[in-house]
């Protein structure tokens, strides 16, 4: 059940998607409010408290919805490249929160070498040596709110 992973009220997903879209520029905080609107709205119609597997399907047509939204792919040096390994991990059968947000680090990790795409990062200069770079900040932000929410659901 949902009990397992700690996410029992849907309705925090509004709140969050208010708090993000009232907060104004950024556009990483706009794809959180479309990211969170989906996933609440995915999950309207399901019981009081959703199983994992209702998460999961949640956060995957989430992740979908983005698609209409932003041109932002896996491999463009994004939030994106942090969020989609962890909403296609917790929506598989048996994953834990943990391995869906160290697979959300792995993503992110992934960033460091690639070119950035869109966003920010698309008008700094590159390092020729690609080994300064860092990963992406917008992914390393996912990690830090997804390790925060497993942080507080286990205490």
């Amino acid at each position: 059940t949902c009990s397992k992973i700690g996410w029992e009220e849907p309705s925090v997903l509004v709140s969050l998607c208010r708090l993000f879209s009232s907060l104004g520029i950024p556009s990483s905080l706009l794809v959180f409010a479309i990211f969170f609107t989906a996933v609440s709205s995915s999950l309207k119609d399901s019981r009081d408290v959703p199983a994992k597997q209702e998460w999961g399907n949640a956060l995957v047509m989430g992740l979908n919805s983005l698609k209409k939204y932003t041109p932002a792919r896996p491999g463009d040096r994004t939030i994106i490249d942090a969020l989609r390994p962890f909403c296609e991990s917790i929506s598989q059968e048996g994953t834990t929160l943990e391995q869906a947000v160290d697979a959300a680090k792995e993503g992110a990790k992934s960033t460091r070498y690639m070119p950035a795409v869109l966003g920010r990062a698309a008008y700094v200069t590159i390092p020729s040596d690609l080994e300064n770079l860092p990963p992406d900040p917008g992914a390393w932000g996912v990690v830090a709110i997804l390790e925060g929410l497993r942080n507080g659901l286990h205490g």
